[in-house]
């Protein structure tokens, strides 16, 4: 049986679906009911997992899997991390600047007590985002921006108590504990690199918000899944489209698996270490 050009398209786009899948089933774990929850952090020398939830620190037992008493901070918690001896646990806080100053929230695991980090705010900056400890100790921490902008990103150390300004990254900037980009310039330190990839697809969705009518929203969903799919493995999408629509009339549904991108791009790298 022969395969139509457009519902080979969605056959396409259904296989490369299902493998993306097929590395999640068979997963098993246990839910965990943390409502508004926005980060986590594993602490695993007291067993305990860490959940940002409003105001709250929520702390939740691995091993009984059950809540225990949770850490009431107040404001609007947002990023965690855990300090590298596993001590700290530094929190942001999304909470407007009260006073002219922003805060961070800095919880010593041995006691429970909250000692929080104030700092002057900069032009236009709100909330502070999310937090990051170096292998030195000290604490990294990004901010958000009142509309869109550049915040700073600060170095806390816990040893001086001083805060220092050291770059202007985004608004809503993550952080990783990786302080690899402090060691080797080539390594950004934000992800405007990929605000600048995914700015064509941003603005297309205002563009396209109006496709006429449903199957024209479908088709062109397939398409944009199929030349992404391209893009991100380096095929020329004309290439492959050409290439692919030539050889569908043609074609059965069981061979449909062929001539994904990935497995496209596989068979066309062998042909040409044949002919090498």
């Amino acid at each position: 049986m022969q395969t139509k050009p457009r519902v080979a398209l969605g056959i396409i786009l259904a296989v490369l679906h299902i493998g993306a899948m097929q590395t999640l089933w068979g997963a098993v774990g246990s839910f965990i009911p943390a409502a508004n929850r926005v980060d986590m952090v594993h602490d695993a020398g007291r067993d305990l997992l860490y959940i940002s939830s409003g105001a709250e620190v929520l702390r939740y037992s691995l091993s009984s899997n059950s809540f225990v008493p949770s850490y009431a901070l107040g404001g609007s918690l947002y990023g965690m991390d855990l300090s590298p001896d596993g001590n700290l646990l530094a929190v942001a806080d999304q909470a407007a600047p009260v006073n002219g100053s922003n805060q961070v929230h800095v919880v010593d695991l041995r006691t429970g007590t909250d000692k929080p980090v104030f700092f002057a705010v900069g032009f236009g900056e709100s909330g502070t985002y999310t937090v990051a400890f170096c292998a030195d100790g000290s604490l990294l921490i990004t901010s958000s921006y009142a509309g869109s902008g550049w915040a700073a990103l600060r170095r806390y150390d816990p040893q001086t108590g001083l805060t220092k300004v050291i770059a202007q990254p985004r608004q809503d900037t993550m952080l990783t504990a990786s302080t690899v980009y402090l060691e080797d310039g080539r390594i950004e330190i934000d992800q405007n690199l990929v605000e600048n990839a995914i700015r064509p697809t941003a603005i297309g969705k205002k563009n396209w918000l109006f496709v006429g009518e449903a199957g024209a929203g479908q088709r062109g969903a397939i398409l944009y899944s199929v030349i992404e799919s391209c893009r991100r493995r380096g095929i020329d999408p004309m290439a492959y489209l050409r290439d692919v629509l030539s050889r569908l009339p043609s074609m059965t549904n069981h061979q449909i698996g062929h001539i994904t991108p990935a497995n496209w791009l596989k068979s066309h790298q062998l042909a040409g270490q044949l002919a090498a």
